[in-house]
C-alpha cells in the first residue's frame, strides 16, 4: 500500500495542476484520496508545505527525465531538449502542467521558487553545448527555458498523442522557434 505522504503528494499534484492554488485545500485532498482530514494534516500541517513539495517533486522528476535521456542518447541541441520536454509532458501530465502553471503565474505560489532548480537542470544537460541559448546569461536561459517548457505543455494539450519526431519538429519550427529565438536577443545582461 502506498505511503500516505506519497499518496498526498500525488493527489495534490493532480489537484494543483487542474485547479491552481486558490481552490486547493487539505479538505480537497482528503475527499479525493479517501484519507481523513486528520491524516492529511498530520503529514502536512499547512498547504504551503504541500505545494512546495509538489513543485520540487515535479522539477526533480523533470530533471531525472531530461538528464538521464541526455546522457543515454547524447542529445545536444535545443530541438532535442524540446523533444525531451514534450515526452516528459506526455508521461508526467500533472507534473508538467504544474510546472507550466508555476511558470505562467509564479505569484500563485508565493513561497516557492523552483527557478534555480530549473537552471541547474538546464546547466547539467547543456554543459558541453555552445550556441546562443546555452551561452546566454542565466536570466535569458531561464526565460527561454520557461517558454520551451510552457510550449511543450501547450503541445501536449493540443495533441492526443505524442506524435512522430517529425510532427514535433514541425510544431517546434512553426509555433515555437521564432519566438524562442527572439527571447535569446533580449537586452538582459
Amino acid at each position: 500500500m502506498m505511503n500516505n505522504k506519497y499518496l498526498i503528494i500525488e493527489i495534490a499534484t493532480k489537484l494543483l495542476s487542474e485547479y491552481g492554488t486558490a481552490q486547493f485545500s487539505a479538505h480537497q485532498i482528503a475527499n479525493t484520496s479517501r484519507l481523513t482530514l486528520r491524516e492529511v494534516t498530520a503529514q502536512f500541517p499547512n498547504k504551503t508545505e504541500i505545494i512546495d513539495l509538489c513543485l520540487q517533486n515535479a522539477v526533480e522528476c523533470m530533471t531525472r527525465t531530461v538528464i538521464s535521456a541526455n546522457y543515454a542518447r547524447g542529445y545536444n541541441s535545443v530541438l532535442d531538449l524540446w523533444h525531451l520536454l514534450v515526452q516528459y509532458n506526455f508521461v508526467h501530465v500533472a507534473e508538467g502542467k504544474l510546472i507550466s502553471l508555476y511558470l505562467r503565474s509564479p505569484s500563485q505560489f508565493p513561497y516557492v521558487n523552483i527557478k534555480s532548480s530549473l537552471l541547474r537542470m538546464l546547466n547539467e544537460k547543456t554543459e558541453l553545448l555552445h550556441d546562443k541559448f546555452f551561452d546566454s546569461c542565466e536570466a535569458i536561459r531561464l526565460i527561454a527555458l520557461s517558454y520551451l517548457i510552457q510550449m511543450a505543455a501547450v503541445y501536449t494539450l493540443s495533441h492526443e498523442a505524442e506524435g512522430s519526431r517529425e510532427l514535433r519538429e514541425n510544431y517546434f519550427v512553426s509555433h515555437v522557434k521564432s519566438h524562442f529565438e527572439s527571447l535569446l536577443i533580449l537586452p538582459i545582461y
